[in-house]
């Protein structure tokens, strides 16, 4: 009587890259070093984070659906019980943090994927690129506003605050800022902005902040 084949040996290469998922779906899985696992989650057109335990979890049914694809001429005993064993999920697992690892510049930039974490949506962080992103959306140019650089600054702050990410100093915020409303609005940094109170501060005339800046567009999410 001929004996049926067995799946002995398993390619953990193959099911570490496995875990990538399937893009065609909108499925994807990246390892970022210090954030862990993130996946791509198609409802939320966004990266959600996950724990090792829960990618070992994902690994384990893959294996199942595997043995189950195969029918009843191969002996699948191996894959259900030997491959399923804690220490060998572990292993292929902590394999595809390095074929997943993506760059630590993943999540920055204005194109970069939208992150979504502890119940919210979360913007890039501040990177120059970014900053630059966060600076553009919070600007929108209006006959007669008034934007001052201090209200400006203010506003990112809040933002740095709520993401929990490094903030820049106030000369280096003008700094972009100033080319930035040059370059896309054709107005020039003034020193002759004028309260009510009299005071005379550095802003732009024609500009206002749109009221959904990027912290107000944090506190709403």
């Amino acid at each position: 009587m001929q004996s049926c084949p067995s799946s002995v040996k398993i390619n953990e290469d193959f099911l570490a890259a496995m875990l990538s998922g399937e893009r065609r779906l909108g499925h994807r899985m990246v390892y970022l070093p210090i954030d862990g696992f993130w996946f791509k989650d198609p409802r939320l057109d966004a990266f959600c984070p996950t724990t090792d335990k829960k990618v070992e979890i994902l690994l384990s049914n893959y294996l199942v659906k595997c043995a189950a694809s195969m029918g009843g001429n191969v002996d699948s005993k191996f894959l259900i019980k030997e491959h399923r064993r804690p220490q060998v999920l572990a292993g292929i697992v902590n394999r595809a943090k390095t074929l997943l690892e993506a760059e630590p510049s993943f999540f920055e930039g204005a194109s970069a994927p939208r992150r979504h974490s502890q119940g919210r949506l979360k913007l890039q962080p501040t990177s120059s690129s970014s900053l630059a992103d966060v600076i553009h959306r919070a600007f929108v140019r209006r006959e007669g506003g008034i934007v001052i650089v201090s209200e400006a600054y203010h506003e990112f702050l809040r933002y740095c605050e709520m993401e929990s990410i490094a903030r820049v100093e106030l000369s280096r915020f003008k700094e972009v800022a100033k080319e930035l409303v040059l370059e896309n609005f054709q107005l020039g940094l003034r020193h002759d902005i004028r309260t009510p109170e009299g005071r005379q501060l550095h802003g732009w005339k024609h500009l206002a902040l749109v009221p959904d800046s990027p912290a107000k567009e944090c506190e709403a999410a």
